[in-house]
């Protein structure tokens, strides 16, 4: 027997999430969903009282913070370096006897 689309075994993915799906899906809690969606960086819609997220705006949202990510790496890398020398030249402290 083949599983085509109209079958009952076929699964697919969901065109919308919940919050709390979203945010088993990113590893996060609800309330950092929650704050992504305030701040404008995951999109989201209202249907009724009901808030959905797209499966579109979280892949969009994970593929921009891919970019951001590899975008800021090598300012990352400075600042890290930076940091570095900072605590190799701070003078230690001495402990008074």
């Amino acid at each position: 027997m083949e599983s085509g689309p109209n079958n009952a075994g076929d699964v697919r993915s969901p065109f919308v999430y919940d919050v709390p799906a979203v945010a088993t899906l990113l590893g996060v809690s609800k309330r950092t969903v929650e704050h992504l969606i305030a701040r404008g960086e995951l999109r989201s819609l209202r249907i009724g009282r009901l808030r959905r997220i797209r499966a579109a705006d979280v892949d969009e949202y994970l593929a921009c913070r891919v970019e951001i990510e590899a975008d800021s790496s090598d300012e990352l890398q400075v600042a890290a370096e930076a940091l570095r020398l900072l605590r190799g030249h701070r003078p230690r402290k001495t402990v008074a006897s």
